[in-house]
This record gives structure tokens, C-alpha cells and sequence, in this order.
């Protein structure tokens, strides 16, 4: 399929007014598009218009006009229509009740680290490293990956931590490669933080008699 061009790219103010009358289309499209496999897993096969909308909404919501951030949002998003003979789908986890949502999504990981004691976590970053599965290891895929987790390697940096943490092995990989630094697994990191050596910094120890009032708070 023909990836868009920066042509058909409206700014975010012009997209702000034509939304409201584009809407409607792009979203009766899109149910047309979606494939439910299972109680919970929904394949969105993607066209032209479903990641114009995707890059014209990610535009007007960081209100963004840097041409260079605009042109990696169209490059990122032309990922998803796939090269000739491919077909490209977005994958959707959908999980309906709460209950079920709160035991499987959230963040365990920097809830665990900030329970050590003197330990604080400088940032939480959402954006995707780009490694998903193994893509980020084709050839075809290697540069295009690094495009996309641009804005996550990034946000690490800017948060200056001495440390950092991700749950995803692959997500490790992909910021070792593009960004520099190794992330630990937050067990890892609160394994070494009980260790006298595990980092330059010890963590205090409660005082005697105290252990019940810290596991409290």
C-alpha cells in the first residue's frame, strides 16, 4: 500500500476544524475493518485513511508543529500499512471488566521500587521502544524500529536517572542499542538494593523495633 505523504498532512488546526465532519467516516471505516478473534483480542486491518486519522489525532493532542516531529509521526505510523504482498493490522487487548484489568494492567514494577526505602522513580516513560516481537531483529525492520522508539529513548534520557527499569526483556535490548544504557528488571533492582554492594548507595535500614510501621506506609 502507498504510504502517505507530507502532503496530505493537515496542521493541527486545520485537522480541529475538519474533524468534527470527518469523524463519522473514519469510524464507520474502521468497524468495518475489525476482526474479532477471541472474547478478547481484535485485529484492526489498517488503510490509508485509518493512519492519516492515527497521525492528524497524534498531532492535534501534543498540539505538535515541529516539522521534524511530524515527519517521524508519518514515518512511524506508514510502518503499520506494511511493504507490497504484506497486510498491515494493529492488535487490541480488550478487557471489559475492571476487576479483571486491575490484575493484569498497571505498574507493578515501579509500584514494587518505590517501596524501597530513600528510592524515588524520577519518570514513568509510555512511549514504545519499536522492538515488538522480533521486527526490531529483521533488517527490514531494524532502522524503522529505532524511528519509532525515538521518543522513548529520549524521554529516558531526559529524566537523568542513575538507574533504569523496564519490565519487557525485549524493551532492555532496544534501549541498550539505541539509547546506551542497559534497563534492570525491577526485581533486579530491588534485589540489589537489599545487598550492601548492589549499588553506590545503600538503602537504609529500619531501626530496630520499627519493621512493622515501614511495611505500613
Amino acid at each position: 500500500m502507498r504510504p502517505l505523504r507530507r502532503e496530505e498532512i493537515v496542521d493541527y488546526v486545520t485537522w480541529s476544524e475538519q474533524r468534527p465532519e470527518a469523524l463519522p467516516a473514519i469510524l464507520e471505516s474502521k468497524r468495518r475493518r475489525r476482526m474479532h478473534v477471541g472474547e478478547s483480542i481484535t485485529l484492526l486491518f489498517e488503510n490509508r485513511d485509518s493512519v492519516r486519522y492515527q497521525i492528524q489525532e497524534m498531532m492535534r493532542v501534543e498540539k505538535m508543529v515541529k516539522e521534524s516531529e511530524i515527519q517521524h509521526e508519518i514515518a512511524t505510523y506508514n510502518e503499520l500499512l506494511g511493504g507490497p504482498g504484506e497486510i498491515g493490522a494493529t492488535l487490541l487487548v480488550e478487557i471489559d471488566d475492571p476487576a479483571v484489568r486491575a490484575q493484569a494492567v498497571g505498574f507493578k514494577g515501579r509500584d514494587l521500587m518505590r517501596k524501597i526505602p530513600g528510592a524515588s522513580v524520577k519518570a514513568t516513560v509510555m512511549e514504545c521502544c519499536g522492538h515488538n516481537g522480533t521486527y526490531a531483529m529483521r533488517v527490514d525492520g531494524f532502522e524503522a524500529s529505532a524511528r519509532i522508539g525515538r521518543k522513548a529513548f529520549e524521554a529516558m534520557k531526559e529524566a537523568q536517572a542513575p538507574v533504569w527499569a523496564t519490565e519487557c526483556p525485549l524493551a532492555a535490548i532496544q534501549f541498550q542499542q539505541h539509547a546506551g544504557v542497559k534497563p534492570l528488571h525491577p526485581l533486579t533492582v530491588l534485589a540489589r538494593a537489599l545487598r550492601a554492594d548492589g549499588f553506590p548507595q545503600q538503602i537504609p535500614q529500619p531501626k530496630e523495633g520499627a519493621a512493622d510501621a515501614t511495611a505500613a506506609t
